[in-house]
């Protein structure tokens, strides 16, 4: 058996699982909170007293967005909503006054593509470049 190929095929290996870990980090960050949008709808009819303040951030995607409630207590919980517009009503109904929308954020394309480039390109070195540097076995002689 060739040991320049096995070897190759040990790195191409662990080049893989270094993409599959990276893959799953990612989808770890992109995970949104506990916090849901039926709790948030009761939490400003329950506890519009413990609210400090609602900031909503609509998508470039409108009516969507993200609702982030800051509590007295200097914590912050957030939630998505499929429709600012309607957080907007619900909130001039409640007794929550301090309340406002924001721009929508624009994300440049190095922020999105930043993480998807370096993991890219450790697949890619891992893949052609072997982890394991062939070596020649040595004989002894006898």
């Amino acid at each position: 058996m060739n040991k320049k190929k096995r070897i190759w095929h040990l790195a191409s290996g662990s080049g893989r699982y270094t993409w599959r870990f990276c893959c799953m980090i990612r989808c770890f960050l992109n995970r949104a909170g506990d916090y849901t949008y039926p709790q948030f709808l009761q939490d400003i009819q329950e506890r519009a007293d413990a609210i400090e303040e609602v900031i909503i951030v609509p998508n470039v995607e409108v009516p969507t967005g993200k609702v982030e409630v800051l509590w007295n207590d200097d914590s912050q919980s957030e939630c998505y909503v499929t429709d600012v517009n309607e957080v907007q009503s619900l909130l001039k109904q409640t007794s929550v006054d301090r309340w406002f929308v924001t721009d929508a954020q624009r994300d440049s394309w190095l922020e999105k593509m930043v993480f998807c480039l370096v993991s890219e390109s450790l697949r890619w070195y891992f893949s052609f470049f072997p982890l394991f540097p062939v070596s020649r076995a040595v004989r002894i002689p006898k």
